[in-house]
């Protein structure tokens, strides 16, 4: 197990099977090895050249930076004793580990990091650390983070850990000072009877926030009238709906697009659950504007892969890792009436070979648009479940 500081290379090069691209799978080790998600601009330097990913190896988890050019990995913490998020405790590990979601700012390059109920950070370069936020009441889990355009405040969702043990379900959204001006966590917004995951900061507006927000139980599985993302005005105090042309509302994924003027989301179009892995419902994909209307929007109507959906930094389009087709990365581009797709390369993973969502591919463009970073963690025998981490050059 590499301690802090210690850089090496277990990278291989190939090209890709389907479109002959560039392909280095930077990771060939340990059990899991996990970009932070989908969301837009929380992974990478401003160069695009470092993306930041977390690694479980011997028991231990650690947060790690990787160097896209060259495929040199450098442990950044010293690694920790457990594996595991508080969310998947019944599922996966002690719940001592380093969550998938981890972000980074781009231009101070400082990372954020969840152990337990704490928010860690570390330098990627100097590998300074400092701990934000010590802890909060054990009935809560922290879902996910995000860092403003500015680098000023870091944002953090709270969720009550396990609604059915407690009053319920409820969320609050915090936010802390990151730029050295010190002060407490303040309360955003906060609401009871509702869940609420993935919240981004709009990559060009401090002042715009973007979450799901729902009743449940699922994200494929609308209760209520409204839809699932929704815009948080923070100096107007004011929620906008994300809405869709499709009737089920209720997007799945979705992702602000790099210049920060538009939304990519995609969703079921019938609510019809799920057999072998498969839907029925068919999936619509689309872009909405700041208005939280619809630009651009495609069913599918015969696409039954589960899958998301991520900005493209430089194209009109989204990234897709399943619905359409099953194992290859694509572009759904925006710009023309009927829907038009070009396939980027093969992942390959497996969604059912790991437990949460070590498995998902979450692909995500750097901030250049050189390169679409993503996981994989196919079937392979006698191997084992585990995953790893692909770039691809574009």
């Amino acid at each position: 197990m590499s301690m802090k500081g210690t850089v090496w290379n277990e990278s291989r090069l190939y090209n890709d099977p389907v479109t002959l691209r560039k392909v280095r799978q930077i990771t060939t080790k340990g059990l899991v090895n996990t970009i932070p998600s989908y969301h837009t601009g929380q992974a990478f330097t401003e160069d695009g050249e470092y993306v930041i990913f977390v690694s479980i190896r011997e028991g231990k988890s650690a947060l790690y930076k990787a160097h896209l050019p060259t495929g040199d990995i450098t442990c950044l913490i010293e690694p920790i004793d457990g594996m595991g998020s508080l969310e998947e405790l019944r599922q996966f590990g002690n719940g001592k580990g380093i969550p998938i979601g981890p972000v980074i700012a781009p231009k101070s390059r400082w990372a954020y990091y969840l152990v337990g109920r704490q928010i860690r950070a570390v330098h990627i370069d100097t590998l300074e650390e400092a701990i934000i936020l010590e802890g909060m009441d054990e009935k809560y889990f922290i879902e996910s983070m995000a860092v403003s355009p500015d680098e000023k405040t870091l944002a953090y969702l709270v969720l009550v850990l396990h609604p059915d043990e407690h009053e319920g379900q409820s969320y609050q959204i915090f936010v802390k000072a990151i730029d050295g001006s010190g002060g407490k966590p303040e309360v955003l917004i906060a609401e009871e009877g509702l869940k609420a995951g993935h919240l981004m900061y709009n990559p060009v507006d401090p002042d715009l926030l973007m979450y799901c927000r729902d009743k449940g139980p699922s994200p494929s599985h609308k209760v209520g009238e409204s839809g699932r993302v929704w815009i948080y005005k923070i100096s107007e105090q004011s929620l906008l709906e994300v809405k869709t042309k499709e009737k089920q509302n209720f997007q799945t994924h979705n992702a602000w697009t790099w210049d920060g003027k538009g939304i990519v989301y995609h969703g079921v179009i019938n609510d019809v659950g799920w057999k072998n892995n498969t839907t029925e419902g068919g999936w619509y994909i689309g872009l909405a504007g700041l208005d939280g209307n619809p630009i651009r929007e495609y069913s599918f109507k015969d696409a039954k892969y589960y899958g998301h959906v991520s900005a493209m930094k430089g194209k009109n389009a989204a990234i897709i890792d399943g619905n359409i087709l099953d194992g290859l990365l694509m572009w759904v581009y925006f710009d023309q009436e009927d829907p038009r797709i070009e396939i980027v390369a093969q992942h390959g993973t497996n969604f059912t070979t790991m437990t949460g969502q070590y498995s998902h591919p979450h692909a995500i463009s750097d901030p250049s648009g050189r390169w679409i970073v993503y996981n994989s963690a196919p079937s392979v025998i006698f191997s084992g479940a585990r995953s790893d981490i692909y770039s691809v050059e574009v």
